[in-house]
């Protein structure tokens, strides 16, 4: 199945309105261990259907942002 014939198949199942808001917003998030910045001002709006790739550099933080994301480290700022 094509992406676009997957995206036109979610749309009607869930309706064309819903697919404009966020399953997921982080807003100036940031998360410290002590002096160490993990993470720093993460901004990032992610909507049904959409698919998103995490990478980086080791120590870049993408473990403790996906960490974050499931509530195992509470952000130490942001929402």
């Amino acid at each position: 199945m094509s992406l676009a014939h997957a995206n036109k198949r979610l749309n009607n199942l869930i309706g064309e309105s819903q697919m404009s808001e966020f399953i997921l917003e982080l807003k100036n998030v940031s998360r410290y261990f002590g002096s160490v910045i993990a993470l720093k001002d993460i901004n990032m709006q992610i909507k049904l259907g959409e698919v998103h790739c995490l990478l980086g550099d080791n120590g870049a933080g993408k473990s403790t942002l996906i960490k974050t994301l499931a509530g195992v480290h509470e952000p130490s700022e942001g929402e």
